[in-house]
């Protein structure tokens, strides 16, 4: 099997895995509304730093202090996952 073979029954499976997971979120919020809006919540807030900072705010924090450290690795690669990271091991709030 070469390489394009592979790609395509890969992108077959996590289509498949796709639908169901559509079709499980579409029930959810049909059977228990409730339930399906805190799942949302829950969802959207991981995106959050522990005191409730986006990560577009905690990168505005550090990348405009004026400490040139922040310009430089391994910040510079930092994701918006280690961007969160570091916020939340600095205790970073509004």
């Amino acid at each position: 099997m070469n390489s394009m073979e592979k790609l395509y029954r890969e992108n077959k499976k996590l289509k498949s895995k796709l639908e169901w997971f559509n079709l499980f979120v579409d029930y959810i919020q049909h059977c228990n509304r409730n339930l399906y809006n805190s799942a949302c919540k829950y969802a959207d807030n991981e995106d959050l730093t522990d005191n409730g900072l986006s990560v577009e705010e905690v990168k505005e924090y550090y990348l405009n202090t004026g400490f040139p450290e922040y310009e430089e690795e391994p910040y510079t690669s930092y994701t918006d996952e280690d961007w969160i990271e570091h916020a939340n091991a600095n205790d970073l709030e509004r």
